[in-house]
């Protein structure tokens, strides 16, 4: 023991010693947390993918109903004109005959204003409906004849299908 103490304090060490530490990690609960975040992340991108699949699809649905319901509207405010015409001038009839009044053809005539203006809405509801179904179905571009590299070069080499658009000089001959 006193040779112990002696190389001590003297600094003489003749043994030497290697050593090698090795880790493990148990667990990497930060990896972990990572994996889930992603996997999370994940579900909730192809939540929000299916969310937005099922939100075009009703959209579609729904316009396609409206343009059939507007079409039928147009069929119908057409008969409804077409009766009142036919009513207006039977009534015209019996007034010459002196079978009617002057207040009844009035009101057979206001009965066919009302019946073209239900008419009017009828095809303005149509042509929105049929603008909602273009927008719905991402053909607006399409219909109406437009290039979105023309409008990025700011040229038209022919006029677009837009109703109650001008048509230029330069526009008419290049058209297809």
């Amino acid at each position: 023991m006193s040779q112990s103490f002696t190389q001590t304090f003297q600094g003489r060490f003749p043994d030497y010693s290697y050593g090698l530490t090795l880790q493990f990690p148990i667990r990497n609960r930060s990896a972990q947390a990572d994996v889930a975040r992603a996997l999370l992340e994940e579900r909730q991108l192809r939540t929000q993918l299916q969310k937005t699949h099922n939100q075009i699809e009703q959209d579609v649905r729904n316009a396609e109903i409206a343009l059939i319901q507007a079409k039928a509207q147009i069929e119908a405010a057409g008969k409804a004109v077409i009766l009142a015409q036919q009513t207006l001038e039977a009534e015209q009839k019996k007034f010459q005959l002196g079978e009617s009044t002057v207040f009844q053809v009035i009101q057979a005539q206001r009965d066919l204003a009302t019946q073209e203006g239900n008419n009017v809405r009828a095809r303005s509801t149509y042509a929105k409906a049929l603008t909602q179904f273009a927008q719905a179905t991402g053909t607006t571009l399409e219909k109406n004849r437009i290039e979105l590299e023309e409008a990025r070069e700011g040229r038209v080499s022919r006029a677009p299908n837009i109703p109650g658009t001008p048509t230029s000089p330069e526009t008419k001959g290049g058209g297809n």
